[in-house]
């Protein structure tokens, strides 16, 4: 069997009675004294409750598979009453926590802002929501403590891991941003230095103006460079997958095609997407396009059925001449396999 304890406003009650029927002045303030503490504590409490504000500098996110980034939240006390303790504590939904606590204990000073920040990483690819954050305090006694729940979410679109999968774009469309060693590409706009003159050089390569000025024949040299356009063609068809750890390998397939789009942006290459997986996306190349992709190989899901056509071929027909198109699929991620 429990007791219950008397609660304050109960307790305020009594000693106001005591205060009105017993006539001993000592007694008399010390009940008043207690239903004076009670009153502007409970006061106290509630300017405090409706004066604390949370916030997010920022309520969306982009991350990749294990990588560690960091959440951060600003508690504000918007009134003249400091609270002296202040228990906050930020629900991280799924996600791992990679360093610290995200639970915090401090003191807000009037119209006091306070940021708080924890690491932390996701483990699988998808949308990730974090929030609310609850805010627990009380006055200064601690007989009126409260719990505020904000909602303040953000969300965490999580992109698949990185991994080691280099790509070689060997030709092209001449006068681009990627360096060659052939000839073929050279671009006449972009001169890269000046030699002497050789027996069998072009006369329009000859500089003019520095042989007249050094007294002695200089041929120009110019930039090797190209652009390859590339397109990924991602197979997600849970029919052409074995049925042992199809759903791993196909997460595999997907982790393949994202670092071929992240290769190409790193190569300052134009990029397109196409898939047999849900909502059959299909992008075609463009600059700056990488994030777009990346964002819906977070959320792609295998679809049923199987490819019953030659991507390869009917892809040549949309796409523009010297695309440099990837197939990733079963056959790509049984290759890779040894590697990954």
């Amino acid at each position: 069997m429990t007791r219950k304890s008397l609660s304050p406003t109960s307790a305020a009650v009594f000693c106001f009675i005591v205060f009105l029927f017993v006539p001993v002045k000592i007694i008399q303030c010390i009940m008043l004294s207690v239903v004076i503490g009670v009153i502007l504590s409970r006061l106290y409490s509630a300017v405090l409750k409706r004066s604390l504000a949370v916030s997010r500098p920022v309520t969306f996110l982009r991350a990749a598979c294990g990588d560690t980034f960091t959440l951060s939240f600003t508690v504000t006390n918007n009134s003249r009453l400091p609270a002296f303790v202040c228990y906050v504590h930020d629900n991280q939904g799924t996600l791992s926590l990679a360093a610290g606590q995200n639970r915090f204990l401090f003191t807000l000073r009037a119209h006091e802002m306070r940021s708080v920040s924890y690491t932390v990483f996701g483990t699988s690819r998808g949308i990730y929501r974090i929030g609310p954050v609850t805010v627990s305090a009380s006055d200064p006694l601690g007989i009126f403590p409260f719990t505020i729940s904000f909602d303040a979410e953000s969300k965490i679109l999580m992109h698949p891991a990185e991994i080691r999968y280099p790509i070689t774009l060997d030709s092209g469309i001449p006068q681009g941003s990627m360096n060659i060693h052939n000839i073929c590409y050279e671009d006449v706009t972009m001169r890269r230095s000046l030699r002497e003159y050789k027996s069998g050089d072009e006369l329009k390569r000859i500089n003019w103006r520095a042989s007249a000025k050094y007294g002695n024949l200089f041929t120009n040299e110019y930039q090797n460079t190209f652009d390859c356009p590339v397109f990924v063609f991602l197979n997600l068809a849970l029919d052409d997958y074995p049925l042992e750890q199809r759903y791993d390998k196909g997460e595999k397939a997907i982790k393949i095609a994202a670092q071929i789009v992240r290769n190409a942006e790193m190569l300052h290459q134009k990029c397109g997407f196409a898939a047999y997986a849900t909502d059959f996306p299909y992008l075609p190349p463009a600059s700056n396009q990488a994030g777009c992709i990346l964002d819906i190989l977070a959320t792609i899901q295998m679809e049923k059925g199987a490819v019953n056509y030659d991507p390869m071929q009917t892809l040549k027909q949309k796409l523009p001449d010297r695309t440099r198109i990837f197939i990733v699929g079963p056959d790509t991620v049984q290759e890779a396999e040894k590697t990954l």
